[in-house]
């Protein structure tokens, strides 16, 4: 009787087989991961800029960022994307005044964990600005 050599894969071609694959997608999913805290971010700095046009037409219309009796403006939304889940709570920085206001978005949830841009601001002046590591450049 003539006996037949089986083919196969050794265990040691099946786990290097394993390791590079695990390998590309690590990198695959980090890279996705990265790719949708800067669409968020995108969102974010959308919301702000809308949220900074609505005050600059109060403030064509009364002469100032602040209500008639000097109180600070209500914001139309306190969260970006504007509905669903919030992945950042937008507020003012500080008690807007009659003539200037900083407008603030801070990573929250998931969002966090984009440490390379924390906090996106805007003022009244159209300055942009960004906490963390990644600076304006990065961030904006």
């Amino acid at each position: 009787m003539k006996q037949t050599k089986l083919r196969g894969f050794s265990l040691i071609e099946l786990l290097i087989a394993v390791v590079i694959l695990s390998i590309i997608t690590t990198i695959a999913v980090n890279s996705y991961q990265g790719s949708v805290r800067k669409a968020r971010r995108a969102d974010a700095k959308a919301d702000l800029m809308e949220l900074a046009q609505l005050l600059e037409r109060n403030y064509t219309e009364v002469n100032r960022f602040t209500n008639a009796s000097g109180n600070p403006v209500p914001l139309a939304y306190t969260q970006s994307p504007q509905q669903g889940l919030a992945f950042y709570n937008i507020t003012y920085a500080a008690v807007p005044t009659a003539v200037t206001y900083i407008l603030v978005a801070s990573p929250t949830g998931a969002q966090v964990n984009d440490v390379r841009c924390m906090n996106l601001t805007l003022d009244h002046t159209g300055t942009k600005g960004a906490s963390g590591p990644g600076g304006v450049a990065e961030c904006w």
